[in-house]
C-alpha cells in the first residue's frame, strides 16, 4: 500500500494541506495532528473504489482540508469539529477495513500481560509467603510485560501483513 499510485484527488488534498501549514500556528499543526488527515486521506483514497462510504468521505475531506485554518485558529467549536471528523474517518477505517494504528496490539497486549503478571504475582505471594510480595509482583510484572510484548508483536505483524495499519 505504501508504494501504490495515488489519485489526483489525493495529490490535490495533499497540496491544500501543505499550503495550509503556513496559515496555522506550528504548535496547532502538531497538536491537532493535521498530518493525520493526510494519512487518512491516503487510506480513504485507496479504499474509495470499493467502498461507497470512503468515496463519500473524499468530498468531505477536500472541504475539510480547505477549512483547516478557519477551524483551528478561531474557535473551540471549529477545533472540535475538526477532531470529530478525524475520529469519524479513523473509526470507519478501523471498523470497515480493519486498519489499526501502528503499535496498537503491542500496547494492548503489553498492558494485558502487565495486569495478568501483577495479579499472578499477588496471588503467588498470598499463597506462598506474603513477605516476598515485592519480589513476586516485580518478577511476574516483568514476565507478563515481556510475554505481552511478544504476543502483541506477533499480532501486529499479522495485522500489518493482512490489512495494513493506519
Amino acid at each position: 500500500m505504501e508504494h501504490e499510485k495515488c489519485s489526483a484527488w489525493y495529490y490535490q488534498v495533499s497540496k491544500i494541506i501543505n499550503d495550509q501549514k503556513e496559515n496555522l500556528y506550528k504548535r496547532d499543526f502538531k497538536f491537532f495532528q493535521v498530518d493525520v488527515l493526510l494519512k487518512l486521506a491516503k487510506k480513504i483514497d485507496h479504499y474509495s473504489s470499493e467502498c461507497n462510504e470512503c468515496n463519500n468521505y473524499k468530498k468531505e475531506i477536500l472541504e475539510l482540508s480547505e477549512q483547516i485554518p478557519e477551524l483551528l485558529n478561531n474557535s473551540l467549536k471549529g477545533r472540535r469539529e475538526f477532531e470529530k471528523n478525524i475520529d469519524k474517518y479513523r473509526n470507519h477505517l478501523k471498523r470497515k477495513h480493519k486498519l489499526m494504528p501502528e503499535r496498537y496490539y503491542i500496547s494492548l497486549y503489553s498492558l494485558l500481560g502487565t495486569v495478568i503478571g501483577i495479579t499472578v504475582g499477588l496471588i503467588a505471594a498470598l499463597l506462598i509467603n506474603w513477605h516476598i510480595v515485592k519480589f513476586t509482583v516485580l518478577l511476574c510484572f516483568a514476565i507478563g510485560l515481556i510475554v505481552g510484548r511478544i504476543i502483541g508483536n506477533r499480532k501486529e505483524k499479522k495485522q500489518k501483513k493482512q490489512f495494513g495499519n493506519l
